[in-house]
């Protein structure tokens, strides 16, 4: 699977597919691309199939330090990563699936820059997150899922996201019994935790109620379908 330069950093993606019409899949956080492996083949049979690895994730372009974190990971970004991949495609328009928190907010950050080159929004397991302003991205959860979320990063921080992998498996409740039972699907998901940065994991973009505000506006004045 190929490797490009673009919008300043190295992005990992992969095309299948020739149909009439374009399909970009857009991973969530601790993922990429191969959270797409059983889906990929059966879209490719209708659609020019296109996925990538979002900064941070996999074989994309990742950063050292903190102090570049909180600039480099943001949704203005990936959205932008989205339209350099494109354009380096020669695709000018697509349908868009964006998978929960990252996926969603990064797809649906695309079609408000760029509602004409959209043909269609789903988003998958998640609506449109907003934060409202002044707060963090946890301060609205109850003080249980909070501690939670804390006790992840203090992991991540000094262990890594391996760590984080295996805490999450040790409390048998995060993923459901389907995937619990299945040493294969755990297995990938061990490899999406490997591949991911912890400053990736540090550093989740927040979507503010204007960003939110105006995704919305563009789908009323553009009636994108969703």
């Amino acid at each position: 699977m190929p490797t490009a330069r673009l919008n300043g950093i190295d992005l990992h993606y992969d095309v299948t597919g020739d149909g009439p019409e374009t399909l970009v899949l857009v991973h969530n956080v601790i993922a990429n691309m191969s959270a797409y492996d059983d889906n990929a083949p059966a879209f490719a049979r209708h659609f020019r199939t296109i996925r990538f690895d979002l900064r941070g994730h996999g074989r994309s372009s990742k950063v050292d330090t903190q102090a570049q974190a909180p600039d480099f990971y943001t949704f203005e970004n990936t959205a932008a990563d989205l339209a350099a991949l494109l354009d380096h495609l020669g695709v000018e328009r697509c349908h868009l699936l964006g998978q929960a928190y990252w996926g969603v907010s990064t797809a649906s950050t695309f079609m408000a820059r760029h509602p004409e080159r959209v043909q269609s929004l789903t988003a998958v397991s998640c609506d449109l997150l907003a934060t409202p302003d002044g707060q963090g991205l946890f301060d609205r959860l109850t003080p249980e899922l909070r501690a939670g979320f804390e006790r992840l990063h203090e992991v991540a921080r000094r262990e890594g996201m391996l760590a984080v992998f295996e805490a999450r498996k040790e409390t048998r409740t995060f993923w459901g019994e389907r995937l619990m039972a299945s040493p294969a699907i755990l297995e990938r998901f061990r490899q999406m935790y490997a591949d991911t940065s912890p400053l990736t994991f540090l550093n989740f973009p927040l979507m503010r109620p204007a960003a939110k505000q105006a995704i919305c506006d563009a789908l009323a004045r553009h009636r994108i379908p969703t």
